[in-house]
Order: C-alpha cells, then structure tokens, then sequence
C-alpha cells in the first residue's frame, strides 16, 4: 500500500476494491483500539497513546479518501438503470469513510474532554502542594536545623475492590486522607474517590462526571452501596464457616485469616469477646482430628468454653511445631542411617500382576503429608508431576542434574550411590526408573506392543505385599495387603469392605492406571491396620474400588523358595488370592523397613 505522499497509481476496479479491503481493516483496529482506551482510567500517558492512536487514524482516512475518489472514477454510468441507482451505488463507495470519519471526530473530542480534566487536575494539585509547602514553612524553618528529617514517602488513597468485608477498613483510612482533609477542595475528593475504587467498585462512580457539586452525592453513593454493617458481619462469619478443613499445611494462613475476620468484625463495632466461643467452636471443627484432640486434652478447666485467644496460642505453637519438624526431617534425609549389623528374618510375599491389568497408581487426590513438587510447586512427588512426567528421559536427567536431586528417588540432599531407596525397576540400577533410556518404539499398535514387551521381557511385575491386621469393630481380621510406592492414593476393595460391614462416606475421584483406564471412586473408607508381628499400626482413609487387578501366586513363591531357601515368605501355603488392600506413597515409608533382598533376577 503507498505511503502518504504517494497516489495510488492507475488501478483497476478489482485492485482499488481490495486495497479498500485491507484499509478499512486497519482502520477498524484502531477504532477499536482508541475507543477502548477511551474507557480507561484517564492519565497523562494514556491521552499521548490516544492522541498517537487519532494520529494513524486520520493518516488512514486519507488514504480511504484518495481510494474512494478512484473507485468512484472507475464507476460505468452505462452499467447502473438510471441516476438513482449510480447515485445509491456512490453512497455504498463513500459509506465505510464516512461512518468512520465520524466516530474518528467523536473519538477526538473525548480525548479533548480528557485532558482538559486532567490538566484541571493537575492545577488543582499544584495548588494544594503550595498550599502544604506554605503551611509547613515555619515548621521546616523552626524545626530543620534541630530534627533533619529525610522526605517521607507519598501516602497513596488505598484502593477498595468491592469485597465488603474490606469496606470499614478501607473506608477508616480513606477518611483520614482525604474525607476529613479540609486543604482539599470537594472536585479533589471526587477525583481521589473515583481513583480509589477498583475492579467491581470502580463501576458504582464510572458514570460520574468530575466536577464541583457532585463529591458529597457520590461519596454517599458508596456509603450507602457498602456501608451496611448488617451485610458486612453475614460475610465475615459466612467466610468462617466457609472456609476448607485445616491441615499441617495450610494451618498458618488459615489462623491468618481468621484473626483478619476478628479485626473487621471489631471494626463495626461489635464485642467480639461475646463471639469468642462461638469462633472457637467453629474453628475446632475444621481443624484434623488428631489436633482437635490435642487441643481438648490442653484445656483442663470445664468451668467456661475456653475463648480463641487461647486456641490462638495453641495452634501458633502447633504451627511452630510442625515447621521445625519439617526442617528436621528435610536434614535427616541428607544422612544415611547405620545399617544394624543383626537383622531379624523378615516374613514377606510376592504380588504379581499380569501386564494387561490396570495398577491405579495415580490420582487426583492431595496427600496428606506436607509435599511441594520442584517442578510446578503443587503438592505431590517430582515423579508424580505432570510438568515433569511431560519431558523426555533426557530432559528429566537435566532437570535432576541441574537441581542436584538424586537420580535414585528424585529428592534433595544425598547422591544416588547412599540411597536407600528402590532401584530402576526395568535395569534394577542405581537411578530411577522415570530416568531410564528410553527403548525403540515397536511400529505395531499400542495394544500389540504392551502384549509383546511383557513376553519379550519374561519377567513377572512384582510388588512388595503382606498380610496384615484389620481392626473392625474390638477385633482384628487379616487382610492381604500391596505396598505399591508409585501410588498415590490408597485402595481397598468392595468385597472387602462389605464382608466387613465398614462405614462408607462419600467421594469423588479419578484414579488413572498404567494402561491409561479411568476408573472412578463413589466412597472412601477409614481403618486401622496392625503389624501382626509388632505394635505398629496405621489410620488408613481408602477410596472403594470394585476390584484390585493383583494375585498371590503360590508358584511364584515356591520359585523364589528354591532360590531362596532361607528366606521366609508369609502365605506359602496358600493357592493364588486376591489382593485386599493397597497402600500407597503416603505411608510406604512407615512400613517398610528398608531392607531388600535380590532373589536372581527379582527384587
């Protein structure tokens, strides 16, 4: 297209047709583009960005013009019934300038209009800093050369978002600043009001034009918009009782936020001291269960409910608790533990999966140890990561290097060469499995190829399992139970469960197996599981599946017996069983007592 200076040249109809195509786009972006900026709020910087805008808008109607009065060259008389219909044909040529020569004259005397209030403001400004600079003269003149004092920052009008339950702090400090400040004149307030509502409040004064009469109508506009207490104390208790269940993890913020809901309930004026047991109950409920039943075992005296400066104070020292315990367990990680030279026997089993069968070992669920991925911050292992588990092996072995985790278990503070964890499962060398070379893909389906891989490999997929105390009711069943340390939630079956009569509440998850399968859980499940051979024991919150695709098989047992002679293998006597229970990532590492024995080619 020519520049400014430069005719369009001799042109045939169709060529002056599509040139008239690709201005008229350019000339709607910035049409589009002045009028949005239009709206904005006004300064100094957006008139120039404007007023630049209006420029290349007024270069691009001429040239529109210079192409209309071509076309309308190239218009045949001969071609149209009579005058009217050339006449009507010439208005269709000159409509699309026309139309737009007028939005471009109303756009101009907007931006007009929006610097002669800007200037109107920044004279008001300077006069009210005269103002200031005359009545601390003498201050600055007595009182200088005593007390040097260095320029204190500008305290800025604090902005309010339309969040009721900010509106009495906001609305304090606003009236300190400016509402009470008799050196400002009413068109100054209007002017800091409107600059301080934001987001949704910003629309209350949006049509509200900056001129004198009208501060005292719209400062009693936000009043009345916001100013109700009633409002205010149903969305402050509204965001207590709202508020998630508190865990380890998010107890901090949640004591945060619940002092900030006290301080604005204190601000409409009410004696929260009243409320104190009322706060307390509600927050107790939230808090895990464990913490409520140490919170009740500190309070010996039945005479009151105890208020929530008291529950404060526990859970601020609970908070400091559990981080020091955090830091402590993050340092002991770095150093390997002594092996004992006298180990017992340890009684063990062997799970076998067929290849085709789905393992859920991934799901949507949070655990509930305090976790923080290196990769994406969210809570869960770095293998456990979509971000990470996107790479490529390569990529992953980078990303382990270049924050010096260990290749073995993917976390901070050791090498690979004195971790303790499980070992590849596809070499059983000294890295992780997500970082072991990638194989060629086979060119058949993904179906044949999974089939093939398992025969090719002739190796069974092996897991750790045993069988365990189940405490129902005052008494103890046995269960058979799979250690999987990749899952990240934990399972029991369904025949299980009603076998036992265990209380089912409900739940909603996902859970994504290897094959890819999506199954989804209706009900999760609470129970105690007991070591038959110690005191150990664990709470266990299980989703409820229909059915866990593992088996005990008997012949794999008697394989590794004749391998292993010395080693014992809890169940040897029975047939292939199904599998009951499986825990997963969460509490592998309170099971498992770190020992492994290599039996051939198995682990």
């Amino acid at each position: 297209m020519p520049s400014d200076d430069e005719d369009f040249g001799d042109l045939t109809y169709d060529q002056c047709t599509r040139n008239k195509r690709l201005l008229t786009k350019n000339l709607n972006y910035d049409q589009a583009d002045a009028l949005a900026k239009l709206n904005e709020q006004p300064s100094q910087d957006l008139v120039h960005q404007i007023g630049a805008i209006l420029d290349s808008w007024l270069k691009q109607l001429r040239k529109l013009e210079a192409l209309d009065q071509q076309i309308l060259d190239l218009l045949d008389p001969k071609a149209y019934k009579d005058a009217k219909e050339l006449e009507k044909a010439e208005d269709e040529v000159v409509k699309p300038y026309n139309d737009s020569r007028k939005k471009f004259n109303e756009a101009k005397g907007l931006l007009s209009a929006m610097a002669a209030r800007i200037n109107k403001a920044d004279q008001a400004a300077q006069q009210m800093a005269k103002a200031r600079k005359s009545m601390d003269s003498s201050f600055v003149g007595e009182n200088m050369l005593g007390n040097p004092l260095a320029k204190l920052p500008d305290i800025k009008v604090p902005k309010f978002d339309g969040d009721i339950t900010n509106f009495t702090e906001w609305h304090s400090m606003y009236v300190a600043l400016v509402h009470s400040n008799d050196m400002l004149q009413p068109v100054h307030k209007l002017f800091f009001l409107k600059g301080a509502l934001i987001k949704d409040a910003e629309y209350l004064l949006k049509e509200t034009p900056v001129k004198e009469g009208m501060y005292e109508l719209a400062y009693q506009a936000v009043l009345t918009e916001y100013f109700n207490v009633r409002a205010i104390i149903a969305a402050h208790f509204g965001k207590l009782l709202d508020m998630p269940s508190i865990t380890s993890s998010t107890l901090r913020d949640s004591i945060s936020k619940i002092r900030a809901l006290i301080r604005g309930l204190q601000t409409c004026d009410i004696d929260v001291a009243k409320m104190s047991p009322l706060i307390t109950f509600i927050t107790v409920r939230k808090l895990p269960e464990k913490l409520r039943i140490d919170w009740e075992n500190s309070n010996l005296d039945y005479s009151a409910y105890p208020s929530f400066d008291s529950l404060d104070k526990f859970l601020s020292a609970r908070c400091f608790a559990y981080e020091t315990a955090n830091l402590m367990s993050s340092a002991s990680k770095a150093t390997p533990e002594k092996t004992n030279g006298s180990s017992k026997k340890t009684k063990s089993t062997l799970a076998v999966s067929s290849p085709s069968s789905t393992s859920p070992q991934t799901t949507q669920r949070t655990p509930s140890t305090v976790l923080k991925c290196f990769d994406c911050g969210e809570a869960h292992y770095l293998s456990q990561c979509p971000k990470f588990q996107a790479k490529n092996v390569t990529d992953r072995e980078l990303y382990v290097t270049s924050k010096k985790l260990c290749k073995n278990c993917l976390r901070p503070g050791h090498t690979s060469n004195v971790c303790r964890s499980s070992k590849c499962r596809t070499c059983e060398k000294n890295h992780h499995t997500m970082l072991h070379p990638e194989s060629k893909p086979d060119p058949k389906s993904d179906d044949q190829t999974k089939a093939v891989v398992a025969i090719r490999s002739g190796k069974d997929v092996l897991l750790p399992s045993a069988v365990i105390k189940v405490q129902i009711g005052k008494k103890f069943v046995l269960a058979r139970a799979l250690i999987d340390s990749c899952s990240q939630v934990n399972l029991v079956t369904e025949a299980f469960v009603n076998k036992h009569h265990l209380v089912k509440r409900p739940s909603a998850y996902s859970l994504e197996g290897i094959s890819s399968q999506t199954v989804h859980t209706s009900y999760v499940v609470s129970f105690t599981v007991k070591s038959r051979f110690n005191k150990a024991q664990l709470k266990i919150d299980a989703e409820l599946i229909g059915s866990l695709p593992y088996t005990i098989d008997s012949k794999m047992q008697r394989h590794v017996a004749t391998l292993e002679p010395d080693l014992a293998l809890a169940d040897s006597e029975l047939e292939t069983s199904h599998v009951d229970i499986l825990i997963g990532a969460e509490y592998v590492s309170r099971i498992m007592t770190g020992n492994k024995k290599f039996v051939g080619d198995l682990a």
